[in-house]
């Protein structure tokens, strides 16, 4: 059975990313997929991207444009999904492009197997000055796995897959009814796996160059260390990890990796080993780092992260000092 095409809503937050939009924009715009609006919500840019934005509605009849006061990705996520217009969201960050297939090769699986979500594997990196190989081909020239929510929750728990939220197309209702965490970082790892959650079906393309994303040296995982990235981690990994032992039991030990590589991550970030944020993010470690040392299913760099965490602090700090210095572990 063949479902009817839907109609989807393009979340796109904008905040001071006046040099990249209008490429972003029209890269949307250039879908060979006809049933779609544009929302570029502009978070309390301080630059001309609102300007922009306005801009670019004037131009494309089927853009929104709402402006309010910054409050964070996650505010204008919800926002934008607050004022969609259709049934179905995908989120487009403002100094991104897709492909023109990348609505079509989503919402295929919706047609043919009627998922609740359909997803890339991840998306094709790229920085400033270099253009993004992405994917010419229409989508009855790229296949699709349909998973069950566990299999795909293991999917992004062990990172073989992204969990970022611009790679999916969701239902609207998922979203509104667990909306993304406000003033919270690492939004995507506090939310994909709970939309997983509430699918029965999610669709898996065997492809990642329908998404182009831009490396943003001041991206979350790039920044400089802060505070908040450890209360947010701290929040975000121990929810996780309730949350994954009572839902899918099975898959304790991948959340038990999950958790460990977003701590390892942060305490190496750290500048002061001996602060009170390593201090606690070293307590949180050693709650996993048992069980990731052994499995096997877990990332080569966090099993040995893990192991190296059974000698000590002293130890397991030198070690990630080192191998952030020869770019071993991000």
């Amino acid at each position: 059975m063949t479902y009817a095409p839907p109609s989807v809503s393009v979340i796109v937050p904008v905040f001071n990313t006046r040099n990249y939009l209008q490429e972003c924009v029209e890269s949307i715009e250039g879908q060979d997929f006809e049933s779609f609006e544009i929302v570029l919500v502009n978070d309390g840019s301080t630059d001309d991207s609102g300007e922009l934005c306005e801009q670019l509605a004037r131009k494309y009849s089927n853009i929104t444009v709402i402006h309010k006061q910054n409050g964070g990705l996650s505010d204008a996520r919800n926002c934008g999904v607050q004022n969609a217009l259709y049934d179905w969201v995908c989120f487009v960050d403002s100094d991104d492009v897709v492909s023109a297939s990348f609505l079509s090769c989503l919402v295929a699986p919706i047609m043919n197997d009627n998922v609740q979500m359909s997803t890339l594997p991840t998306g094709v990196s790229f920085t400033n000055g270099q253009q993004p190989q992405l994917s010419k081909a229409g989508h009855a020239n790229v296949g699709y796995d349909v998973l069950t929510a566990e299999q795909y929750v293991e999917e992004i728990l062990y990172q073989r897959i992204a969990n970022a939220s611009q790679f999916r197309l969701i239902r609207k209702a998922i979203v509104l009814e667990d909306p993304f965490p406000k003033g919270v970082l690492y939004e995507d790892m506090a939310t994909t796996y709970r939309f997983a959650h509430s699918c029965d079906k999610i669709a898996l393309l065997r492809t990642s160059s329908l998404y182009g994303y831009r490396i943003n040296q001041n991206g979350i995982t790039r920044s400089s260390y802060s505070h908040k990235k450890c209360e947010s981690a701290i929040w975000v990994t121990r929810r996780l990890k309730d949350e994954i032992d009572k839902w899918y039991p099975n898959l304790s030990c991948a959340a038990n990796a999950r958790c460990f590589s977003t701590l390892r991550t942060i305490y190496a970030q750290a500048s002061d080993a001996r602060s009170r944020d390593a201090e606690q993010l070293w307590r949180e470690l050693l709650l996993y780092s048992p069980s990731v040392s052994k499995d096997k299913k877990a990332r080569f760099r966090d099993r040995l992260s893990a192991q190296m965490a059974s000698f000590g602090r002293q130890q397991f700090t030198f070690f990630c000092s080192a191998c952030r210095r020869i770019g071993l572990i991000v």
